[in-house]
């Protein structure tokens, strides 16, 4: 049996992504979610997803709560 899959769009990695930084506790802007998206779109959606958690170390640093477009 051959199973057909189709890709994500953008609205599905967004959704993705939002609900992968509610269950990591990271607070993710909109326009870093769009820009996720386009990453995962280019590449791969497990990518997108990776580029979290060093974007969310540096916000820290940075003294932020929330990942904004520019980590």
């Amino acid at each position: 049996m051959i199973i057909r899959t189709l890709p994500y769009g953008m609205e599905e990695m967004i959704e993705i992504l939002r609900i992968r930084a509610k269950v990591e506790h990271i607070d993710v802007s909109d326009e870093s979610l769009q820009a996720l998206a386009e990453i995962g779109n280019v590449s791969t959606l497990r990518y997108a997803v990776q580029l979290m958690t060093p974007a969310n170390i540096l916000a820290r640093i940075n003294g932020k709560d929330q990942i904004e477009k520019e980590e």
